[in-house]
């Protein structure tokens, strides 16, 4: 707020944000608050680092930043062979041969071109990270290619959207019950896991955008880890999915009721049309 009153708004504002963690719950409050240009996270400091695995960016609203006029950048903090040892800590920033570095620059570029967001090659295994003629003839490539695509490519959404609850991290990050942590593994395990290997094309956003009138129309809306939802959000996502032609999929979805007795049970069939009854 500080930069964009002192220039006149004539300044680019951007910041470290949309990481799985509590600090970063929430998302939806620095999107809508017409500050920020930009946002940069990494990927996953997991094994989805590695090759053979998605890659997942920590963050998973990238279409909720194009709704809302935000350019995303992955932080590409790879170590490769030529990164120096005491900046490759852990198995996740180990130092990779030529052939692996390759493979994860390589998948990094796809990434970008298919998810439509920004790379940003960070060279925290210090100044020659990137440093070998392959890999910098890879990046060299994927310049070019997202370059040609900004004369020739039009976005359009995907048939299927993703809808998260940011506020889940926080709960999940804070402790509590069974229920909660298990929020916090399936959220992991879905967002790393299932839908990057599905070979379906996704939009994901924020569950705030849900009812947004900028937000595509889409034939499947997919709601992964709803544990917790207000009266208000159920009445807002209920206006969306039951629409004619539209297919809602829940995974982990105990939001919808308070308790397993009948009439918490008959508000689940009252959401999605369905009717269910308790047993």
């Amino acid at each position: 707020s500080c930069v964009k009153e002192l220039t006149g708004g004539k300044k680019l504002v951007g910041a470290f944000f949309g990481y799985t963690s509590a600090d970063h719950g929430r998302i939806s409050r620095l999107l809508r608050s017409g500050k920020v240009d930009f946002l940069a996270a990494p990927p996953m400091y997991n094994t989805s680092r590695e090759i053979g695995w998605s890659g997942r960016s920590q963050t998973l609203y990238q279409s909720s930043y194009r709704l809302h006029n935000v350019v995303y950048f992955e932080e590409s903090d790879f170590r490769t062979f030529l990164s120096e040892p005491s900046f490759s800590p852990s198995p996740q920033t180990r130092r990779r041969p030529l052939n692996e570095s390759l493979a994860i620059v390589r998948r990094s570029i796809g990434k970008s071109l298919c998810g439509g967001w920004e790379n940003w090659w960070f060279m925290l295994g210090g100044n020659a990270t990137f440093s070998a003629p392959e890999i910098m003839e890879s990046i060299r490539i994927g310049a070019a290619e997202a370059a040609a695509t900004l004369e020739t490519a039009k976005w359009t959404p995907a048939e299927v959207a993703l809808f998260i609850p940011a506020d889940e991290y926080i709960t999940a990050s804070r402790g509590g019950t069974h229920a909660v942590h298990m929020g916090a593994y399936a959220h992991v395990a879905l967002h790393r896991n299932l839908f990057p290997f599905c070979g379906v094309p996704m939009d994901s956003y924020e569950l705030a955008d849900i009812d947004n009138p900028r937000t595509p129309d889409y034939k499947v809306y997919i709601f992964p880890n709803l544990f917790t939802l207000s009266p208000k959000m159920r009445e807002r996502i209920k206006a969306v999915v039951r629409r004619p032609g539209k297919t809602a999929i829940w995974f982990f979805a105990p939001g919808y009721y308070d308790g397993l007795d009948e009439g918490s049970v008959e508000r689940v069939g009252e959401l999605t049309g369905v009717p269910v009854k308790y047993k």
